[in-house]
């Protein structure tokens, strides 16, 4: 499965990147930047509000949201004695 990832870089630490299993069409990127900029004109917009938009914009477009794409692997280091 190719995974594609959705960065949007922002001042400070708070990048935002979701991670989706199809590569976004440019109207789904039009769209994204529209569910920002919506987000900024509310005076108390917060990093976590944006993401929680652009994640809902997502799912309406039936693009699917990949929750954790780094899931660590683990193992009994026992089983090796």
């Amino acid at each position: 499965m190719i995974i594609y990832g959705i960065e949007l870089k922002a001042d400070q630490d708070d990048d935002i990147i979701i991670f989706i299993s199809s590569k976004p069409s440019k109207e789904i990127i039009e769209g994204i930047k529209d569910v920002i900029n919506e987000n900024h004109e509310d005076e108390n917009w917060t990093y976590d509000g944006i993401r929680h938009s652009i994640r809902e914009f997502l799912k309406n477009h039936n693009i699917k949201i990949i929750e954790d794409p780094y899931k660590p692997i683990s193992f009994d280091m026992d089983s090796f004695n």
